[in-house]
């Protein structure tokens, strides 16, 4: 029996199935260590607000590029940093420090991903992988995101069942689903995700979560690489605000 068991963990890694659960609520990762990433002010009111969420332990040195400038980023595994602010021309670009034949110190871009139009505030997922990085842009914008909503977006690599309030249906990896709320009343909601498995629907994560007052909860669903038996591969990280900072009407503040 035990060993059917860890069979089936080691079919749901390889097909890209996740299995476990975790929930984590957000954790602010700030340093004053000048070398790493401190753009905490605009040059621009169209500069946009990154936050970086670590899908794994990143052990080498990435950096960001704001008007010819780079920084260090420093990110935390499952967790979202503080805000940055990066002067988006469409794309997000993480870069790698190196030397040129001559020694003269270059930025290389290792990874890029679409910054969404129109958007201010997004919050750019890192996973690391064999082949290098994969980034994954999440518009944190009103926008795309109201007050009184809970959005679940799946960063996994395998199709979700997920029963959010009573929103129900298949998520694909890179999509999301989203429930509107009464935000003058409480109300608790249970959140469940399930894998297809062999024609059966195998619950891997449930919990039951409280909804109140002017605020948005994001969920991402993603797999941490970690196959303890204790918790496996698949996490789920918990994020509630009241919404984006207010931004300056111009630099000047006029």
């Amino acid at each position: 029996m035990k060993s059917s068991f860890y069979i089936l963990i080691g079919l749901l890694l390889s097909t890209g199935l996740l299995f476990g659960q975790l929930e984590r609520e957000t954790r602010v990762a700030d340093s004053e260590v000048l070398d790493f990433s401190d753009f905490p002010n605009y040059n621009s009111a169209d500069d946009v607000a990154v936050q970086f969420f670590s899908v794994t332990s990143i052990s080498e040195d990435l950096f960001i590029s704001r008007s010819g400038e780079y920084k260090r980023i420093q990110v935390t595994a499952h967790s979202i940093s503080r805000a940055h602010y990066y002067d988006s021309g469409g794309d997000f670009i993480l870069y790698r420090k190196g030397l040129d034949p001559e020694g003269q110190v270059i930025y290389t871009p290792v990874s890029a991903c679409k910054v969404p139009a129109n958007t201010k505030d997004i919050i750019i997922a890192i996973n690391s992988t064999k082949k290098g990085y994969t980034l994954f842009c999440i518009d944190m914008s009103l926008r795309a995101q109201e007050l009184g909503t809970a959005r679940f977006v799946n960063l996994t690599t395998g199709n979700l069942l997920v029963l959010l309030d009573e929103e129900r249906g298949l998520v694909e990896p890179g999509q999301g689903v989203e429930v509107e709320f009464d935000m003058s009343k409480t109300k608790f909601f249970n959140f469940k995700i399930a894998v297809q498995y062999e024609a059966e629907a195998r619950v891997v994560f449930t919990k039951r979560y409280p909804f109140r007052g002017k605020t948005r909860r994001l969920f991402i669903g993603y797999l941490s690489g970690s196959n303890s038996a204790s918790a496996g591969p698949f996490r789920v990280f918990s994020s509630m605000n009241a919404g984006t900072e207010r931004r300056p009407v111009s630099v000047d503040g006029q």
